[in-house]
């Protein structure tokens, strides 16, 4: 959305994210800091906030509330593969009472997720799916004889690096040529890359132009989700 604004829109972000839990709550007391001070400045006219399940919602839901306060409209752009497992819980009566408030719109990444979360969400909520942009570049990737895998993700249990070097365990005991790089691994699990002949590369943070030359030199992206 920063990127890619629409035409008429000036957009900026505020992180909110940190992983480690003391991190976590500094950046937590920050953002709200900072999006405090561009509602007095006049700067929002409208908070898009993206929220998953657990911790995310409690923390995301003092953001709807200072925006409540200030009479700034949000959209709640609902992000969590077990949402609805979430909502079953205690905190379910809470989500509906926040998503059904004035002034705010609610949007689901899915079809199936209006269905599934259908107790909790307005009827007004709206799907909008995630839009990737195109990569260039692609028409001088040439195959070097291995099937090469991607997964694209920070370092984090939830996001399945542990089931692609499953995939890839899988394809090579069936004899079938491939390789596959993890971006998101601390320099430390390098290692565990002894195990596959080198066909296993394991990637800390990197850049964007390095993002797209993967993606650029890749056969398959992988996105595993356990939800």
């Amino acid at each position: 959305l920063v990127e890619n604004s629409p035409i008429g829109w000036d957009a900026t972000s505020i992180p909110t994210h940190d992983e480690s839990p003391l991190g976590m709550v500094f950046t937590w007391a920050k953002s709200l800091i900072d999006l405090r001070k561009k509602i007095k400045m006049k700067e929002v006219d409208v908070a898009h906030i993206h929220v998953t399940h657990s911790m995310s919602w409690h923390r995301k839901r003092s953001f709807m509330k200072l925006c409540e306060f200030y009479n700034v409209p949000v959209v709640l752009h609902i992000h969590s593969g077990k949402f609805d497992r979430f909502c079953k819980g205690i905190f379910g009566s809470s989500v509906k009472k926040e998503l059904g408030k004035p002034n705010r719109a609610v949007i689901v990444l899915e079809d199936r997720w209006i269905r599934k979360l259908d107790e909790w969400l307005p009827t007004n909520t709206s799907v909008v799916r995630n839009h990737s942009i195109p990569v260039i570049g692609r028409e001088n990737f040439t195959r070097e004889g291995k099937i090469k895998l991607l997964l694209l993700s920070r370092h984090s249990s939830v996001k399945g690096q542990m089931f692609a070097i499953e995939i890839l365990r899988f394809l090579k005991s069936k004899k079938v040529p491939a390789s596959l790089t993890i971006t998101g691994f601390p320099k430390k699990g390098r290692s565990r890359a002894l195990n596959f002949d080198g066909d296993l590369d394991l990637l800390g943070w990197v850049s964007e132009k390095r993002k797209r030359e993967l993606i650029a030199s890749s056969d398959f992206l992988l996105s595993p989700s356990k939800y």
